[in-house]
């Protein structure tokens, strides 16, 4: 048996065992919260030592209008060696630290300009932001209904044309799209094909005897031959609206406010232009067609037809077509919008129509003011 002074003696040992652990938990707890932490990783943002005086930020423009270009050292003892702009992939290199540029084809909309500064042997980029507007607000026409034909009024008209005396006309809905040849005075295809069920079909446009079909969200196009056999496929990275022939090569729309120049052989775009009028961007562009070197759009959602001019990408006149389709409780969704352009150069005939409409339009324009 232990002696009361064995006990006493073990028990002021386990006292102090457990007053030490208790001490280093202590000490221990209190040093990981004094721990220093981290420095966070925030990036430095490297200040400039150059500064761009002109033009100012969103300043606007008229097209044609030169732009004034001012850069600046901000230690005044150092010297600008020279200053390179480039512009719609052109280059041009001053020797000055202000110049004005003189655009050899200018264009409407924001033209995406990078300034580069060489001093000192470095460099500094600046981008520049501007607006150019046309000159003046787009004519204003309206119209007189010549003829009307019948439309097939389960055809969803997403792109229309005219060749050899017939429609063309490409239908769009999932399980209900197609591409169709169609006879102008019954309204009824003469031939057609379906699009697979999961497609839905968009714009259409024939090129050197080739037919050129888009898909909405699929980004596939589809290339025909006049009989409507499919001859190939492209591809394209936007979603897929309206199509129309500029000189050799197609005009595309994608919903925005962008027209985007594609070659016809791999589809590639090769050029791209910004749609403005003078109070900002149309954007919306839907249907397409080439009307004497003119881009007729169909603005989605609106009972009007805008004329683009290819070469600047100003909308030099709108065409109100308000009234040629009678609405009502059934019909004034966005499913009857006005959709569908053809023109017969040959006979110099303008056709207009919409999704689901039961007619066809020959019109003939008016410029507003002058109607009879």
């Amino acid at each position: 048996m232990l002696s009361f002074k064995n006990c006493m003696s073990k028990y002021l040992k386990l006292n102090q065992f457990l007053l030490a652990i208790a001490v280093l938990l202590i000490v221990g707890c209190s040093d990981s919260n004094t721990q220093e932490k981290p420095a966070s990783k925030t990036p430095l943002i490297k200040k400039k030592a150059s500064k761009l005086i002109a033009p100012g930020i969103n300043q606007q423009y008229q097209l044609g209008e030169s732009i004034n270009f001012e850069v600046a050292l901000k230690d005044e003892n150092q010297l600008i060696d020279s200053v390179t702009l480039e512009v719609q992939q052109r280059k041009v290199a001053y020797t000055n630290s202000t110049f004005t540029w003189s655009p050899e084809q200018p264009r409407v909309g924001k033209p995406r300009i990078k300034l580069t500064v060489y001093f000192d042997g470095k460099k500094e980029t600046h981008y520049p932001k501007v607006l150019i507007l046309p000159e003046a607000s787009p004519a204003q026409y309206t119209y007189r209904v010549i003829n009307t034909f019948p439309h097939d009024p389960s055809a969803y008209t997403q792109g229309l044309f005219w060749h050899e005396g017939l429609l063309w006309e490409s239908t769009g809905k999932e399980g209900a799209s197609t591409m169709r040849k169609v006879d102008l005075k019954s309204g009824q295809p003469t031939k057609k094909i379906d699009l697979d069920p999961a497609l839905f079909g968009e714009g259409a446009a024939i090129l050197q005897d080739k037919i050129y079909q888009l898909t909405w969200t699929s980004q596939k196009g589809f290339v025909y031959d006049q009989n409507l056999n499919q001859t190939g496929e492209f591809r394209y990275p936007t979603e897929g609206w309206g199509i129309t022939t500029l000189e050799e090569n197609l005009i595309m729309s994608d919903g925005t406010h962008n027209l985007y120049i594609m070659e016809p052989n791999g589809f590639t775009e090769i050029d791209r232009l910004q749609v403005y009028d003078h109070e900002g961007e149309v954007s919306d562009l839907n249907e397409l067609e080439n009307v004497n070197g003119k881009i007729y759009a169909n603005v989605y959602g609106k009972e009007y037809i805008a004329v683009i001019d290819p070469a600047t990408g100003a909308v030099e006149a709108t065409i109100d077509f308000e009234g040629i389709w009678t609405r009502d409780n059934t019909n004034n969704s966005l499913d009857y919008v006005l959709n569908g352009i053809a023109y017969d150069a040959e006979g110099d005939r303008l056709f207009v129509t919409g999704k689901y409409w039961s007619n066809l339009f020959e019109v003939e324009l008016l410029l507003r003011g002058n109607q009879p």
